[in-house]
């Protein structure tokens, strides 16, 4: 089954255990299967045959011998495939949802486990069912049809570049033995663009400082002389902007503006969604940089073994270039990095302050960024509150301690909708269109989310109020494609924020949380949709909704 999702990468569909059927072990849906796809599933049938035939002694092929993983739990080195067809519901006039894309999925053991709250310890209700009614076995399904908007694919969507982050610079950056190969392949990139490690290719969990160095790089290589333009992006932006330049008819416009560019710098190739429509785009793409000899430097979660399928479908080898791996800081050097952190927020920080960043975190350090954003939105909201506590206080409003995580029953989420007093949209102000996310079954869930984050905007005075620009449940059970699905749905509902109720407790994704957030995030970072987060068992408390106000913090604006 490994080899087989390796090689057909995007025709793969989701692999289902059969149970009724003794002679095979899974069934394999292919999806959108050209001919040259064809030829490619019998050239593979073909040979997986002779292998068979010969490791049997010429007695002819065998059934593959039971595999005692479930399909969610597959090796690590398997390349995940691709989501299910987008459900019915979901395609309008002008369909521009693909689902069929080539992206690993696959968390390797090098990154956290608990990235994102987990469900160990919970109490679960007596008469609590973890079965949720699966009306459909598609990722998303719309309760709410999509608004009339304009379409998100116009001229602007066509420029994929992120502007250069000022802070993340060589000279900001930490150095030491979690780094030092990695810095030294930058630099030797930077003095000799395009002769030396081309692709360089940077790997390693969240939050050892991929993004960082990528932004100190395109800083370097753009000044150097002759000084000219980087192209800085992400996996999943470039892969959109290629998609609406195809859609729209652009396509080879898009492609001269990248080219004229003397270096391309992409973070997070791994959410780099990869279809029919943009395929040939993204292949033009880095066949230009790479036959110019121009810089290409690319970062990743996952180590190279892992995004064969990425390779193939674009025809480029990260073995042609050079990989290195990425590790978190430890001991003493996580206080430094911490400092450092708060000093480019523009926190007077001392010593003391970064060891009680980091003992507030308790040992995730690898979050780091995430408490660090919530940090600077909560300086914002209390400016506009017209305070500007010392540091510590911050930090004692900031991690406010959570309950024990407890599993709602419908029951409860009802009365509570019933109490609740009839409230407006917001604080008032500006309106933000918001896309809500929810398990499938658990509407009422997400109206209640949304409720509780309008009387938080209400509670801290934000001028702000937000419009719901679609409601859209997920299939908890889906384990591939979900992040993929929200993304397009928010590019379609022209969302500016995006806030999810996360999956059930004993449901496929539950134990992948942490993934599905960390994919999610990064997915909508390119298009500047920040992510509100709910963990299932949390609904309930405030401090839930506080934190999420505070990932939301960037549609805020600058204190008034």
């Amino acid at each position: 089954m490994t080899l087989i999702v390796r090689k057909l990468g995007a025709m793969c569909g989701r692999p289902q255990r059969e149970r009724g059927r003794p002679e095979y072990n899974f069934s394999l849906y292919l999806w959108g299967v050209t001919p040259l796809g064809l030829q490619q599933v019998e050239k593979l049938l073909g040979s997986l045959s002779t292998s068979e035939s010969s490791s049997a002694g010429g007695m002819g092929a065998r059934p593959i011998p039971p595999v005692a993983a479930e399909p969610e739990h597959l090796p690590p080195d398997v390349v995940v495939s691709p989501p299910d067809p987008p459900s019915a519901s979901l395609k309008q006039e002008n369909e521009l949802i693909d689902l069929t894309d080539v992206a690993a999925r696959e968390t390797p053991s090098t990154v956290p486990a608990g990235y994102a709250p987990g469900t160990a310890g919970t109490e679960v209700p007596a008469n609590y069912n973890s079965q949720v009614p699966r009306e459909e076995s598609n990722t998303l399904r719309a309760v709410h049809p999509l608004p009339a908007v304009p379409s998100a694919f116009g001229p602007l969507s066509w420029n994929a570049a992120l502007p250069l982050e000022s802070n993340a610079t060589f000279d900001s950056l930490l150095v030491g033995p979690f780094n030092r190969f990695a810095h030294a392949a930058a630099m030797a990139v930077v003095s000799s663009p395009g002769l030396m490690y081309n692709p360089l290719f940077l790997h390693g969990a969240p939050g050892v400082g991929k993004t960082h160095l990528l932004f100190a790089m395109a800083r370097s290589l753009e000044d150097q002389a002759p000084r000219g333009p980087v192209f800085f992006t992400t996996g999943p932006l470039l892969a959109r902007a290629a998609r609406a330049a195809a859609a729209t008819g652009h396509g080879e416009e898009l492609e001269t503006r990248i080219a004229q560019a003397k270096a391309l710098l992409i973070d997070d190739v791994h959410l780099m969604a990869v279809s029919e429509s943009n395929r040939e785009s993204l292949q033009k793409v880095l066949k230009h940089f790479f036959g110019a000899s121009k810089a290409v430097v690319m970062t990743s979660v996952y180590p190279p073994r892992v995004l064969e399928s990425l390779e193939d479908a674009l025809k480029f080898q990260i073995a042609s270039g050079w990989a290195v791996e990425m590790k978190l800081a430890s001991g003493d050097l996580q206080k430094n990095v911490a400092a450092a952190a708060l000093i480019r927020l523009g926190f007077e920080a001392q010593e003391d302050d970064a060891r009680e960043l980091l003992d507030r975190l308790g040992g995730e350090f690898f979050d780091l960024g995430r408490w660090l954003r919530r940090l600077g939105a909560l300086r914002e909201i209390l400016a506009r509150l017209g305070q500007q506590p010392a540091l510590r206080e911050i930090f004692s409003l900031l991690f406010v301690p959570l309950g024990a995580p407890r599993i709602v029953a419908a029951d409860e989420i009802r009365q509570a909708l019933s109490r609740s007093p009839a409230r407006p949209s917001g604080g008032g102000g500006a309106s933000r269109r918001l896309a809500v996310f929810f398990p499938m079954g658990y509407r009422e869930y997400a109206v209640f989310a949304v409720e509780r984050l309008r009387a938080q905007t209400l509670q801290y005075r934000i001028p702000l109020s937000w419009q719901e620009a679609i409601q859209q449940e997920y299939d908890p059970e889906q384990l591939y494609g979900v992040p993929f699905a929200m993304g397009e749905v928010c590019d379609q509902a022209r969302a500016e924020a995006a806030l999810v109720v996360g999956p059930v407790p004993g449901s496929g994704l539950a134990d992948r949380e942490g993934e599905l957030l960390h994919a999610l995030e990064h997915i909508l970072h390119g298009g500047a949709v920040p992510l509100g987060w709910i963990p299932f068992d949390r609904i309930m408390e405030d401090s839930t909704y506080f934190r999420v106000l505070l990932d939301l913090g960037s549609v805020l604006g600058p204190p008034s």
